[in-house]
């Protein structure tokens, strides 16, 4: 997964390729794992590959029909995937601006995808553009309000609004989402472990979170 990118160094990198991460993986400092619960800054937005996280923040096709948007084509996912692709060549030479155009295009083919909003939000987020990763942000959220509404029992659109609103700035609600998601499925692993991990309230400390959040 790990990819070298230019000469800056990572500590001044923004996440800005691959948006993965694995928020029921946070653990608390001192804690060993296996693996990082999530890697040096520019890594994460470096990799197409869809790790625990995008289990998380969506299905790869969230069909939202009650939010007026028609379904997605065949055709249309696959123009997508190619922008997709030739964004994430450009932000491995850093050419954010040409890597946001290219998002924006993507995103506009095929709305119901959750990492492409993801990484449009990380590279408007890098480019200073806060509303514009704002937005971005937010079409995360209204998808994985969508998704839980068609099957309540599903708990995976519950922690995607929980990292959505993280995102967003938005703590106080993301913790409102986490404690009915705890009442409401006290069994569910995922819950349990996300609650467990103390993985909300360790999400501000890492700095490739900070990166992308507002």
């Amino acid at each position: 997964m790990r990819v070298a990118v230019a000469t800056l160094p990572m500590s001044k990198c923004c996440c800005v390729r691959n948006a993965t991460f694995d928020p029921a993986r946070v653990q608390p400092p001192g804690k060993t794992r296996r693996t990082p619960w999530f890697p040096d800054p520019l890594l994460p937005l470096m990799h197409s590959s869809r790790h625990f996280f995008f289990l998380l923040l969506g299905l790869t096709a969230v069909f939202v029909a009650g939010c007026g948007r028609k379904e997605v084509t065949s055709l249309q996912r696959k123009q997508a995937a190619s922008l997709v692709s030739e964004a994430d060549f450009a932000l491995s030479v850093r050419d954010y601006p040409r890597a946001e155009g290219l998002l924006t295009q993507a995103v506009a083919a095929c709305p119901d995808t959750p990492d492409y909003w993801l990484k449009l939000g990380a590279v408007r987020r890098r480019l200073g553009n806060r509303a514009g990763a704002k937005a971005a942000y937010e079409e995360i959220l209204d998808l994985a309000k969508a998704n839980f509404k068609r099957n309540a029992k599903d708990t995976q659109p519950l922690l995607q609004q929980i990292y959505a609103l993280a995102l967003l700035g938005r703590m106080d609600d993301a913790r409102a989402v986490l404690e009915k998601a705890k009442k409401h499925h006290p069994d569910d692993r995922n819950i349990r472990k996300f609650v467990e991990d103390g993985s909300l309230d360790h999400l501000p400390d890492d700095p490739a979170f900070k990166d992308m959040a507002l």
